[in-house]
């Protein structure tokens, strides 16, 4: 009985000990999720949209992270001597991916001007504002206007928070 206590009472110190790791590791996306979601868009904490946000953010930080994997490991295999199409290259890119960068951190620099209706909660402004928070956050998360990794930000900032638009 008394082996059964002191295993138990290890394995707790054990997962105990790790639990503040994996909260560190997480950190600045959650930081950039709660950024981008409170400042630039303007939901409330306690709000309904605010996991919704949380959740679209932390996704396009993976893929933004991935994507720039993809091109990082599309440099190396090709230095490597792979040509594109082939097998070994497609392993090659595909292990940079897997490889992916935790999302960095961000600082807002610009939350967004009068075009994004400032102070207003977000679900107290019209959908024209919405979505003018919702270009101003895509920047914010550092991906160029016009171009498709973009757009695709701001449809899943879009698909995320009005989910039942038509």
């Amino acid at each position: 009985m008394l082996r059964i206590v002191l295993s138990c009472a290890a394995l707790a110190s054990v997962v105990a000990g790790c639990a503040p790791f994996s909260q560190t590791e997480t950190r600045p996306q959650q930081a950039a999720e709660n950024t981008v979601c409170m400042q630039v868009m303007e939901i409330w904490t306690g709000d309904v949209y605010y996991p919704r946000c949380q959740e679209a953010v932390g996704y396009i930080l993976t893929a933004k992270s991935e994507r720039q994997a993809v091109v990082t490991g599309y440099k190396e295999c090709t230095q490597q001597g792979f040509s594109e199409g082939s097998a070994g290259f497609s392993s090659c890119t595909e292990d940079f991916k897997s490889k992916a960068p935790a999302p960095v951190p961000l600082a807002i620099a610009y939350p967004g001007g009068p075009d994004t209706e400032p102070g207003i909660r977000f679900d107290y402004v019209s959908p024209k504002i919405q979505l003018n928070r919702e270009q101003y956050a895509c920047g914010q998360l550092g991906f160029l206007p016009g171009s498709g990794p973009y757009g695709d930000c701001v449809a899943s900032l879009e698909d995320a928070l009005i989910p039942n638009k038509y």
